[in-house]
Order: structure tokens, then C-alpha cells, then sequence
């Protein structure tokens, strides 16, 4: 069940997100089977006086001194996370976007692969499913099924040391992801200048080579994940930011091949992300 000095903080940032959504997702995080978290709710409002308050009587209703709510006059997602993360001060931060929700076993998985992971792992990430409901035209019941998401297939072709060129090529979702603040702090959280993108941003910068850290991956199916909306979102300008990303962090080149490595190892790493680059979506 984990170790006592491992506790979370856990930033969600919401705008424009339906009751449904959102009872959905506070419930998830209260059923989890690892209790030491608080829940950072961070509502982003477009109205000056900020007379919307509803979500906060909603987490006001569950009585909870774990919760924390705060409200921010229409600013990005990049902003509403680092803001929220400065409200407590746990050394590890999840990330749990307002559509999003957890299966009950989620920061317990993640406590214990903090657990077990060496002490340079700054990121910890588990795999994502979509939660289905069908009904039987034979009797009528309904069965809860989950279809997963695919995005770590491959992962394991790739040493830990090399998942910043993996991430290249594949998005890593902020609600799978518990992170050290302490590494989170040191590359100055999430860009506030990124409207979009600013996830795939953070994670590059944190699994950057030239940081002497690693990632470690959770092979347990602990999120459900919705579909991108983009009325959840702040109105970004009108930018490319998959081409702000792709200049920021270029793909490699052969010979940019790290000593360490084997010619038959690098080639194939390049291979993987030339074939799927295009898988990249914004979240």
C-alpha cells in the first residue's frame, strides 16, 4: 500500500466541464485504494466576476479537507497546473484532466513504482483505456467493458534512458502521469506560452539527455480517457503547435547516435519513430 513519506498532489485543471465529467473524475480520486493525496481543482472561468461557481459547491458538498479549489480568469492549461501545483507542496504531482478519471488502484501503482524505481526516475506513467458501455439487444442489460488505448505498444523495444526519443513520436497524457516535483520545479513546469502541446513540451524537457533522468512505466491500465474536447480548452491562436514542438525538439539524426548504444539499436529507435510520427495528436 505504499510508504508514508510518498504523498500526491493532485492538480486538476477544468474549464467549460460538464457536472458529469467532473463528479466522475473527483470520484475517482476519492476511491482510491492509496489514501495520502490532496485534490488541487483548479476552474478556469472566461467571466470577469467569476460569478460561476457551481463546480465549487459541487466539491463542497463531498466535505473533503483533502480538497483545494481555486478559480483563474480564463488562462491556459500550461497556467492552471503550475498554479495549482504551487498550492501544496507533496513531492510528487499527478495530473488529472477534468474529463479524465482513474481506476481505484492508480496512485497505489504509482506509490509503488516510486517504490521500486531508482531514486533519478522523475516520471511515472501507466497505460490508458476508454470506458464502454453496451447493451445487449437480446436482454436488454447493459456490461461495462474498456477499450484500451494503445499509445506504449512498443515501449519496452526501448531502454528507459531513450523515452525522449520514444515520446517523439508518441504522446504521453498528463492523467496517466505522476511526477517529482522537485524535477518538475527544475525545468520550470509547463510552458504558460503553449496553448497547446504544453504536455508533450513538459515531458520533453524533463526527459531531455542532457537531465540525467528516466522515466519508468506502469504496464497496469489505471486511466480512462476521454477523447479530446476542444470546448475544454482556452481558444488558443491560431498556431502550429506540432511545428512549435518538432523545432524545439528536433528528430535525430543518425549520427547523432549516443556512445552508448549499438549502430543496430539506434537505427532501429529511429525507425520506430520515422514510422510513427504521425501518430502524434494534440491532446
Amino acid at each position: 500500500m505504499g510508504d508514508d513519506r510518498i504523498r500526491f498532489d493532485i492538480v486538476m485543471p477544468i474549464h467549460n466541464i460538464s457536472d458529469e465529467y467532473f463528479i466522475r473524475a473527483v470520484d475517482s480520486v476519492l476511491n482510491q485504494s492509496y489514501r495520502r493525496w490532496r485534490l488541487i481543482v483548479i476552474e478556469s472561468l472566461a467571466s470577469a466576476t467569476a460569478s460561476n461557481r457551481k463546480k465549487k459547491e459541487l466539491l463542497a458538498e463531498y466535505d473533503d479537507s483533502r480538497f483545494v479549489y481555486a478559480l483563474q480568469k480564463g488562462v491556459g492549461v500550461s497556467e492552471a497546473r503550475n498554479y495549482g501545483s504551487t498550492l501544496e507542496s507533496n513531492g510528487f504531482i499527478a495530473f488529472l484532466d477534468g474529463d479524465d478519471c482513474w481506476e481505484f488502484n492508480h496512485l497505489e501503482c504509482m506509490a509503488n513504482a516510486i517504490i521500486d524505481a531508482p531514486e533519478h526516475s522523475v516520471v511515472f506513467f501507466s497505460r490508458l483505456g476508454k470506458p464502454l458501455q453496451l447493451r445487449s439487444a437480446l436482454t436488454g442489460q447493459t456490461h461495462n467493458r474498456m477499450l484500451e488505448y494503445a499509445p506504449y505498444d512498443e515501449i519496452e523495444m526501448f531502454r528507459p534512458e531513450d523515452y525522449y526519443y520514444y515520446f517523439m513520436a508518441h504522446p504521453l497524457f498528463p492523467s496517466a502521469c505522476v511526477v517529482r516535483r522537485n524535477a518538475f520545479e527544475a525545468v520550470g513546469g509547463f510552458d504558460e506560452a503553449m496553448l497547446r502541446c504544453e504536455d508533450m513540451d513538459l515531458f520533453m524537457k524533463l526527459f531531455h539527455p542532457d537531465n540525467d533522468w528516466i522515466g519508468t512505466f506502469v504496464d497496469t491500465i489505471t486511466v480512462y480517457r476521454e477523447p479530446s474536447v476542444e470546448a475544454h480548452k482556452i481558444s488558443a491562436e491560431d498556431t502550429d503547435w506540432v511545428a512549435v514542438l518538432e523545432e524545439r525538439y528536433p528528430y535525430p539524426m543518425i549520427w547523432e547516435k549516443p556512445d552508448n548504444v549499438s549502430n543496430d539499436y539506434w537505427e532501429e529507435l529511429l525507425g520506430h519513430i520515422q514510422e510513427n510520427q504521425r501518430r502524434f495528436t494534440l491532446k
